[in-house]
């Protein structure tokens, strides 16, 4: 669980990050835009990555389940 939470605090400012390179690579006129089309991609990653991490823990699953729920280990 410790390396997980690492590699949230490395994405988490990369994003920051991007942000700030886009605001300032930008003119301003176009700035808005920019930052729309990272946000959009910032989501974007979330959303491509949901089944990629669903197949991850699926690996690692032991077949346990409660009232239906997959239990995975710790280490899944």
């Amino acid at each position: 669980m410790r390396g997980s939470s690492y590699h949230l605090g490395a994405a988490a400012s990369v994003m920051v990050l991007a942000f700030a390179v886009v605001r300032e690579r930008n003119a301003a006129a176009a700035g808005s835009t920019a930052m729309g089309v990272v946000n959009t991609a910032v989501v974007g990653s979330g959303a491509l990555f949901q089944p990629l991490v669903g197949a991850l823990l699926d690996l690692g699953w032991d077949g346990t389940s409660v009232a239906g729920a997959r239990l995975y280990p710790p280490d899944a």
